[in-house]
């Protein structure tokens, strides 16, 4: 899995973050934490986006197949 570029989503979380932390809504801590989880998410979804051909490949192979198991049996009486 392609790591999320760390340099984008840190200037990002500052654009977002950075009201609440000079009107001291956040501590340094907190908007650092944020920034943290705003990558693991950013990678997980970076993860779906590059898996997404091949989850649809795969559903399209099962369906053929499932097709073709009930080609082969025949129509039921």
């Amino acid at each position: 899995m392609a790591e999320p570029d760390h340099d984008r989503c840190w200037s990002w979380q500052w654009l977002l973050a950075t009201p609440k932390y000079v009107s001291g809504g956040l501590s340094l801590g907190e908007v650092m934490q944020a920034a943290a989880a705003f990558i693991v998410v950013l990678g997980a979804l970076n993860g779906l986006t590059e898996n997404y051909v091949r989850v649809a490949h795969w559903s399209a192979s099962a369906r053929r197949v499932d097709e073709l198991l009930h080609g082969l049996q025949g129509p039921l009486n």
